[in-house]
């Protein structure tokens, strides 16, 4: 587990999450927020977490027998591949292939559940999107609306709040407050530092640090509208409109370039010059004439 998200404040007194959720209302009092800041969680509590879908045991019998029985092709030698997979957080190019807004806004899911398929699928180094709600002497809250990487989610709705700590705001420069360059409103693109699913609080960082390897080259900090990424301004034109999800995928500019097959296998690392197959009639037959006809 990890300890309280805010540490440094009031002498060095260490601060629980959930003591430092922007106020409901412009209306709340000095006190409310001193009596905020001296409650404290002891970092035991936080022990109680729901694991990342990736951590938790595989109950689905159909895919565990799935695995038994294709064992030897699925972790076969020749599935390997020296194609090396580059991903960039900042990449989307919707004339490669279409690129498409969550399948989830076209399915009427309730909030609650996509709250909970969040929370479930984030993890750490995942870029997110949002605007400044509140700014703090101990850092400013981020209301998210969009992510960048990982699973992508319709969350502009569902009013996720993230702090993002004084701590991980780099200085603009060597003297001053570096919450001094921030505003109310101004959109923010930020890394996943820290998650507590159980309580569902989120804290995410503006330094370089927090990326994963593969998104080093992300910028954090204030972006402009130009910035958001396609699937998010898709899936704002698609709100407004009754178009089902075929509709919009075949409107797509992406979805008709012919080398959309060969550009999306590349992406993955996928060779074609020897694909795998987990069929074994294909196995059988990989190396004769059989399969060039």
């Amino acid at each position: 587990t990890w300890g309280p998200l805010v540490g440094g404040v009031g002498g060095g007194e260490q601060l629980p999450f959930s003591a430092l959720e922007p106020s409901q209302s412009e209306g709340t009092s000095d006190h409310m927020q001193s009596s905020c800041a001296s409650s404290y969680m002891d970092p035991q509590d936080w022990q109680v977490t729901l694991l990342p879908r990736k951590e938790r045991g595989i109950e689905n019998i159909e895919i565990q027998q799935f695995i038994s029985k294709k064992a030897d092709l699925l972790f076969s030698q020749s599935w390997k591949t020296n194609v090396t997979i580059v991903k960039d957080g900042n990449e989307e190019n919707e004339n490669c292939y279409a690129i498409m807004p969550p399948l989830e806004q076209f399915m009427e899911i309730p909030g609650a559940e996509r709250r909970e398929l969040f929370f479930r699928d984030i993890e750490r180094g995942d870029i997110v999107i949002g605007r400044i709600s509140s700014i703090r002497e101990f850092g400013f809250f981020v209301v998210l609306f969009c992510l960048r990487s990982g699973v992508v989610r319709d969350i502009a709705d569902l009013e996720i709040t993230a702090l993002c700590p004084l701590r991980d705001v780099p200085p603009q420069s060597s003297h001053g407050d570096p919450l001094s360059y921030y505003q109310n409103g101004d959109l923010i693109q930020a890394a996943i530092k820290d998650i507590d699913r159980y309580h569902e609080k989120l804290s995410v960082s503006l330094h370089k640090s927090a990326l994963s390897p593969s998104l080093a080259n992300t910028k954090l900090g204030v972006i402009s509208s130009e910035d958001l990424p396609v699937h998010y301004r898709r899936s704002i034109d698609v709100a407004s409109s009754l178009e089902t999800y075929e509709k919009v995928l075949h409107n797509s500019l992406g979805f008709a370039n012919p080398a959309v097959v060969e550009f999306l296998g590349s992406k993955l690392g996928l060779d074609e010059s020897s694909p795998p197959s987990l069929m074994r009639g294909l196995q059988r037959y990989i190396n004769s004439n059989l399969t060039e006809k």
